[in-house]
Parts: structure tokens; C-alpha cells; sequence
């Protein structure tokens, strides 16, 4: 994986509640597993992390998915501590149920971006499959 290291993101996890650490955490390690040559971006004071894939055609890095928690938002509306939000980038339309957009979301150039907080704060294989969905359509 390229970029930030996943120690990073797993020392500011520990800030979060027993649930966030647990799901994000696990959630991170799918990722990794997963997509191990995208580029991972670590915390930012407007997420936990981001992970970005290279365009087939660019060759640019093109941010896919990003998980935003408590200490680790900015903006309109915070999240509250415990709970955690996910974003995705698509060029597909919306990636799925109980998606919406988010802020400022038409960016131009096709790209669309959703946000999902789940009732339940946990990251069904559902959600899973609408990001490697959003990667794949960015990759092209």
C-alpha cells in the first residue's frame, strides 16, 4: 500500500470509541487486503482516512472512498463521538441504498459524491461492495 502507513490510522482509531476502533479497524484491513497498491491517506481534520486508486487512463491517483469519525471532521455538521461516516466518489450515479449526496457533491467531470452513515454503525458487506463498485468505476 502506498502513501501513509496503516499504523497511522490505527494510532488515531484508538481515539474512537470500542465500536468505531472495531469496525473502522476491520474495515481498514479488508481494504488492504483487498486493493494492497492503492494509495492509503492518512487522518486529516476532515477524516479518519482515505484510500485513492490510479486511473487506467490518467494515471492520477482518484480518492475512492474516505471514513470520516469524531476528532476527525470538519464542517457543516460534526459527527458525534462513537459513530463514523463513510464518503464515496463514483462515476456511476448513486452507489446504492441509503446513500446521499454530500455536500458540495457536483465537483464536475462526472464524479458524483455520496455519503452513507449507517443506523447501525457497522460496515455490511452491502457498503463493501457499493466501494469496490465506486473504485472500480474510478480506475477507468
Amino acid at each position: 500500500m502506498l502513501g501513509e502507513n496503516t499504523n497511522v490510522v490505527k494510532r488515531m482509531l484508538k481515539m474512537q470509541a470500542v465500536q468505531v476502533q472495531s469496525e473502522v479497524g476491520e474495515f481498514l484491513d479488508e481494504m488492504v487486503v483487498l486493493f494492497p497498491h492503492d494509495r492509503i491517506r492518512g487522518p486529516r481534520k476532515t477524516r479518519l482516512f482515505a484510500l485513492a486508486v490510479s486511473s487506467e487512463t490518467t494515471g492520477r491517483e482518484k480518492q475512492y472512498v474516505a471514513v470520516t469519525a469524531a476528532n476527525h471532521c470538519s464542517g457543516n455538521y460534526g459527527v458525534k463521538y462513537g459513530k463514523f461516516r463513510i464518503q464515496v466518489q463514483t462515476k456511476g450515479g448513486k452507489p446504492g441504498p441509503d446513500w446521499h449526496h454530500c455536500l458540495r457533491w457536483d465537483k464536475g467531470g462526472g464524479i458524483e459524491f455520496w455519503e452513507n452513515e449507517p443506523r447501525d454503525q457497522i460496515i455490511s458487506k452491502g457498503i463493501s461492495e457499493c466501494i469496490s463498485k465506486a473504485r472500480k468505476s474510478l480506475a477507468q
